[in-house]
Parts: C-alpha cells; structure tokens; sequence
C-alpha cells in the first residue's frame, strides 16, 4: 500500500505520538522496544516465569514453621513427661503409702502394748485395795487363789507379791515353768542396800513405780511393779527384822521409841472417815517380757497376719529408751523377732512409742518388712510396661492427628499460593507473547486519498469513508515503513465543527 512520502531524506526517523508515548523506527528496520526479536521475547517470557515462580528447593515446609505445629509438639512432650512424672510420683506416693500403712500397724501394736502394760499394773491396786480392806488377813490367807485369780483375768502377768513389813512373803506363782521365785523368799526390801531407797521411794510416792525392763538375778528379762499398801490396820511401827546378803547381816532397830520414828515409822494418808493409816507392805507384780507382750500377740507379725503391699512378714524390736544398767550392753532391748539374732539392729524401721508417763515407761517398737523396704511399688512393672506406654502412644498419637491436620492446611495453602504463581506467569507469558500486538492500532491513510481529500476532514469522517488504515502488529508496521515509508504531522483543530474551516 503507498504511504505518505516520508520527506526527502528516506532515512530520516519517523515518529509516531499516537500510542500516548514516543516509539521510533529507523530505516535499518531495528524496533527500539527491542520487542520484535522473537529471542528477547522467549528470554523475558523465562525470567519473568522464573521470577514468579522463584525456587522452593530446599526450604523448609511450610507446616514446620507454623508456631502451632511446635506448640503441637511441646504438649504432647508435655504430656509424656508429666505421665511419666505422674507415674514416678505415684510409684513414690504408693511406696509411702505401704510405709504409712506399716506405722499405722506398729502404732496399734504400741497402742496394744500401753493398754496391756496399764492393765498388768492395774493388778497391784485390785490387790491393794483388797488388802486395805481386809481386818481378818483373809486376803493372805487366800492369796495364792486371789493371785490366780487376778493373774488370769488382767494377763500380762508372769507373777504377784506381797510384801507384809517390806519383807516378801508371798509369791504365787512360786514355781513355774519359766521362774523359779523361792529365791526371793524372805528378801527385805527395806535393808537390802540395793534395793532400800527404791523401796523407800515407792512408800513416800504412795503411787505405782515401775523398774525395768531389766535382767533378773534367776534370769529372764522383767519389768517389775510395786506400790505401797496403807492399812488402818497395820500397826503404828514396823517390827525389827534382819536380812543376810553376801555373808553380811542387816538389821532393823525398831526397838526404841527414838529408832522407831527415825527407822520404822511410816505413816500413811488418813482414811474417808479420818482414821490414820500406816504402811503394810508392798504388793509387786512381775511380768516377764513375754508374758507382757504375749497378750498383744507381737508374734503375728512375723507369722503373715498383716499383709500390705505384697508383703506380709514382718520383723519387730522392743526396747527402753533410756535402758536400765542391766541391759545397756543390747541397748535396752527386751523383746524382739525369733528370727532376729542378738545384736540385732532394724535398718530404717518404723517407729512407735509405748509412753506411760505414770509409771515412768517410755518403749521404742520398731518394725521394718522381713525383706527390706520394696525399691518399688507392688503395680510398678505393669504400669511401667502397659500403662506408661498406652499414655505415650495416645499421646503421640494425638499429637500426629493434629500435626498432620496442620500440615493438611498448610498443604493447601501452598497448592493456593503455586496457583496464584502459575496465574500470575500464565499472566506474564501472555503478556510477553502479546508484546509485538499494538495495544493501540496505528491509523494511516494512502496519500492518494489524502491528496484526494482537498480538504481536511475528521478522524470520525475519514473512518466512516473507510479512508483509514489500522495497523496494530509492530512487524507489519515496520516492514510498511521500510517498504513505503510513513509521514506523520500535527494539525490543530481552527474551530468547534470543522478542523480548518479556510480550508
């Protein structure tokens, strides 16, 4: 198609201001947009496609930043270990709980061991009170039945005296088959050196004092009770008496009006109807250590009464806490385990106390399992091997369903965001192929018709003459420069109805 002439100088640059910017061509055919070269446009459509893409090469997912997923994995870490400190607790709480179990069983014991030892004592007040009473000596008379008697009903009871004047007379029983008491026949308790002041002391007490547990001259171990009787009648002074030991002889001057107030003289409180009241003598009781406890059965637990925890055999020690002098060499110890040898120390054993502040007894019962304190509790290796585990696995389990909902949704927010990539690189290739179309066409029109017009006409006028030419392809509007050539010139519109009205 002819083309206006592009001037006198064919190589002269033409300018088109149609497309709302400066686009210029030249006669060497070279498109300054460098846009019609089909290899800058493959190598644009690339990196713009690179660009949006970009690289997801080794990144870290997208699920294992999310501050949810780790938060995730602290709890089910959190539960784990405070299943497995729950369990470690429990193992220690149970274990102490057997402990405790074992200190309540000792306290009965102890408990048991008080009641009996009050009980056993209480047998010197029914036998004083008897005595007290008594104007015809009936009580001595009948001793050996009364003491039986007594002995059979309170227990506890290995045998009872009485002492007219502070010298033994009676003991019943005399003769058994753990004692033989002849021996303490006829011992006056009052000039015995060894034994004056104690005998003293429990008639200015006129209570209960108790001596022991200590090792008796025949043998065995005992605790011995005494109190002292006053009697309106027993007479104003004590008779004289003597007393060998060891080859030496003690008396009692008892003689005198002087010697009698100074040695022999003991008065005692005044009875409800205000008659004076003088010493009789002393009822004792004797309780062998077996015989004290054997009431309260210490032997059961050894023999599997109790069981706790797995564990129903027990070993036991029973002693003074302060010991008497005969028995500080085994450090007060005067019953204990059958199984236990002498010597004998409970490693970490419970405590329980026997404290009758009364009669001065303060006892220490220890007991301690045969085999030891268990290092674990009795459920421990079923926990350990099913419980623990199951806690572990449903919480883990529960962890990996909501890890794996997180990554779930994180997945698709990726999948979205590579679609939002690929749209945008669909957007920008489709762009990149469209860059040699002309967003908008150039209007040309053949100089004959031009020259034909013999006038200026508008735009409008010309379009609907079909006297225009739109290009919108950059190749074809350079090849119709090259060939044809293009003029472009600016004219103002001279009035409101018509571009030149002069012409």
């Amino acid at each position: 198609m002819p083309s206006f002439p592009a001037g006198d100088d064919p190589n002269t640059d033409i300018f088109d201001l149609s497309m709302g910017g400066i686009e210029s061509f030249d006669n060497s055919g070279s498109f300054q947009r460098d846009c019609s070269s089909s290899d800058a446009t493959q190598f644009r459509a690339n990196r713009s496609l690179k660009l949006a893409k970009g690289t997801t090469q080794h990144r870290i997912p997208a699920w294992l930043r999310y501050s949810r997923t780790w938060a995730v994995v602290a709890t089910v870490l959190t539960i784990v270990i405070a299943s497995v400190w729950r369990f470690v607790l429990d193992d220690e709480e149970e274990r102490q709980f057997f402990r405790d179990s074992v200190q309540e069983i000792a306290d009965r014991y102890a408990q048991d061991i008080k009641r009996q030892g009050v009980t056993s004592l209480s047998s010197l007040q029914a036998l004083a009170a008897m005595i007290k009473f008594d104007d015809s000596n009936f009580t001595v008379h009948n001793f050996d039945g009364i003491a039986g008697s007594l002995i059979k009903a309170y227990k506890g009871i290995s045998n009872l005296q009485l002492a007219p004047f502070g010298t033994v007379r009676y003991i019943h029983p005399l003769v058994d088959a753990k004692m033989d008491n002849r021996g303490a026949l006829g011992h006056a308790l009052l000039l015995d050196p060894d034994r004056r002041q104690g005998a003293l002391d429990t008639i200015h007490s006129r209570s209960i004092q108790v001596v022991g547990p200590l090792t008796l001259l025949q043998g065995g171990i005992a605790v011995i009770g005494r109190t002292s009787i006053f009697t309106r009648f027993a007479p104003k002074f004590l008779p004289t008496e003597s007393f060998t030991k060891a080859g030496v002889t003690y008396h009692s001057n008892c003689s005198t009006p002087e010697t009698q107030l100074l040695n022999c003289y003991f008065p005692g409180p005044l009875a409800s109807d205000g008659v004076p009241t003088h010493f009789w003598g002393f009822a004792t009781v004797l309780t062998l250590a077996s015989d004290l406890v054997a009431p309260v059965e210490l032997h059961r637990l050894e023999k599997g009464a109790h069981r706790i925890g797995g564990l129903s055999e027990f070993n036991y020690q029973l002693s003074a806490e302060i010991p008497h002098a005969s028995l500080a060499g085994v450090d007060g110890v005067f019953a204990q385990s059958s199984v236990a040898g002498p010597g004998w120390i409970p490693e970490d054993p419970v405590m329980a106390y026997v404290d009758l502040p009364d009669f001065g007894i303060k006892w220490v019962l220890k007991v301690k399992p045969v085999d030891g304190w268990p290092k674990m509790s009795e459920g421990f290796w079923f926990h350990l091997c099913v419980f623990l585990p199951l806690t572990g696995l449903l919480g883990v389990g529960l962890g990996v369903c909501i890890i794996s909902d997180i990554r779930r949704k994180a997945l698709q927010v990726e999948k979205l965001e590579e679609y939002k990539k690929d749209v945008i690189s669909s957007n920008i290739i489709t762009s990149v192929s469209n860059i040699d179309l002309l967003q908008f066409p150039m209007c040309l029109m053949s100089v004959d018709h031009f020259m034909n017009l013999r006038r200026l006409i508008s735009h409008e006028t010309a379009r609907d003459l079909n006297k225009l030419c739109f290009v919108d392809d950059s190749k074809r509007l350079a090849h119709l420069r090259d060939e044809e050539g293009i003029l472009f010139f600016s004219h103002q519109w001279a009035g409101f109805f018509h571009p030149d009205e002069e012409n």
